[in-house]
C-alpha cells in the first residue's frame, strides 16, 4: 500500500448550504470537509433549486439569503449552533481539513474594515476552539492577505498598495500570532485583487510576513485565481512552491471576454473540472508526484502540520459571482474528475466513495 500523499477535501457549501446535507455529504464520500458557509435549519424551500438560476439570479439570491442570515459564514453561528454542527459531525464520522475563514478578505479604505478584520479573527478562533470540544482539532485556517484599497479601487484596477503595505504586514502578522498561540496554522491563498494576487506577489509578501515574524504560515495554491488573470498556472505553482500547504482545485477556462466595467469577481467566469481548463492541473500534479510533494511535506511538517497534502474541490462548476461559488448537484462530477486526474499522476489518496 503507497504511502498516502494526499488527502482529499471539499468546500462543503458548494454542495449544500444546509449544513447537515454538506456534513452527510462529506461523510458518505469519505472526504475532508472545508467549513464555510452553512444555513441552520432554515425553511428547505429557501435553499431549494439554487442549481437551475442563472449566474446573475443565483448572486442576487445568496446576498438575499446573506443579508436575511439565512446562509451565514460559521464565524456567525451562535455557541449553540456551533454545538449542534460539531455534535452533528462527529455523530457521522465527518474529518475537517480547514477552516475557510474571510479573515483577510477586507477592504483597506471601507468604513469599519479594521473592526471587520477583527470581527472575522476572534470569530474563526471561536470555530476552531468549539470544534475541539467536540473533539476536532482542525489544523488549519484558509485565509487572505487584504485587498490595498476599496472595492471600487480594486474593481477599476487602481489599488493603493503602498499606502497599506504597512497595515497590511501588521495585520497578517497579527492573525498569523492569534492562530499559532491556539496551535493552528494560517494558510494564505492567492487571489484576484488581493496584495497576493498571483504567484510572484503572495510568495514576495509571504516572506516580508515571514521575515518579521518567527511563527510559521503556509500559502493555498489556486490554479482558477490564476488563470483569470490571464497568466500562466504552472509557473505560478513554481514561485509559490517554496511556501505551499495545500492547493484548492478549481479549473477555468482562459481568455473570458469580460464586458467593461465589471469586475473579475463579478464576472460570471466560466469555471470547469479539474483537467478540462487552462488550470494545466496536468504538469502540477505531475511536479507534485515527481518532486514537489517534497517541498510541500516538508513546509507542512516545520508548520507542525502532518505531511499529508490538502486537496480541497472548489470547483464553482455552476456559479462563480462576487458573493460565493456553487456547484450542487455537479459535485460528485467534480470529485470523479479529480480522482481521475491524481490516479493519472499516481499521487495516493484517501479510500473515496464515489458516486
Amino acid at each position: 500500500m503507497p504511502e498516502q500523499i494526499a488527502e482529499i477535501g471539499a468546500i462543503v457549501d458548494e454542495y449544500s448550504f444546509d449544513w447537515e446535507e454538506q456534513l452527510r455529504f462529506a461523510a458518505e464520500r469519505n472526504i475532508s470537509a472545508s467549513v464555510r458557509m452553512v444555513s441552520m435549519g432554515a425553511d428547505e424551500a429557501k435553499l431549494a433549486a439554487l442549481d437551475t438560476l442563472a449566474n446573475a439570479q443565483f448572486g442576487t439570491r445568496l446576498q438575499e439569503l446573506k443579508d436575511a442570515r439565512t446562509v451565514r459564514h460559521i464565524s456567525a453561528l451562535s455557541d449553540d449552533e456551533l454545538d449542534r454542527y460539531f455534535s452533528a459531525a462527529k455523530y457521522l464520522g465527518v474529518r475537517f481539513v480547514d477552516v475557510a475563514a474571510g479573515v483577510g478578505k477586507q477592504y483597506f479604505g471601507e468604513p469599519n474594515h479594521e473592526q471587520q478584520f477583527r470581527e472575522a479573527l476572534e470569530g474563526t478562533v471561536r470555530v476552531l476552539l468549539a470544534a475541539e470540544k467536540k473533539g476536532f482539532f482542525i489544523p488549519m485556517v484558509r485565509t487572505f492577505d487584504f485587498y490595498p484599497g476599496t472595492k471600487a479601487q480594486i474593481a477599476t484596477k487602481k489599488p493603493e498598495t503602498e499606502r497599506y503595505r504597512e497595515t497590511a504586514l501588521r495585520y497578517c502578522i497579527e492573525m498569523i500570532n492569534r492562530f499559532t498561540g491556539i496551535g493552528r496554522i494560517a494558510a494564505f491563498e492567492v487571489e484576484v485583487g488581493l496584495y497576493g494576487c498571483d504567484g510572484q506577489a503572495l510568495i514576495d509578501h509571504w516572506r516580508e510576513i515571514r521575515n518579521a515574524t518567527t511563527k510559521p504560515a503556509l500559502l493555498y495554491f489556486d490554479a482558477a485565481n490564476i488563470v483569470r488573470q490571464g497568466k500562466n498556472s504552472f509557473e505560478n505553482y513554481l514561485l509559490m512552491l517554496p511556501g505551499i500547504g495545500g492547493l484548492h482545485i478549481k479549473d477555468c477556462v482562459a481568455n473570458h471576454r469580460i464586458p467593461d466595467g465589471i469586475s473579475l469577481e463579478d464576472a460570471g467566469w466560466p469555471h470547469t473540472v479539474c483537467g478540462n481548463g487552462a488550470g494545466d492541473y496536468a504538469s502540477i500534479f505531475s511536479h507534485i508526484a515527481s518532486r514537489g510533494q517534497e517541498t510541500i511535506q516538508v513546509n507542512r511538517k516545520k508548520a507542525g502540520l502532518d505531511p499529508v497534502i490538502p486537496f480541497i474541490l472548489e470547483p464553482h462548476l455552476r456559479f462563480q459571482t462576487a458573493v460565493g461559488g456553487y456547484t450542487g448537484s455537479l459535485y460528485d462530477k467534480a470529485l470523479r474528475t479529480l480522482v481521475k486526474e491524481l490516479k493519472n499522476a499516481e499521487i495516493s489518496y484517501q479510500n473515496v466513495n464515489l458516486r
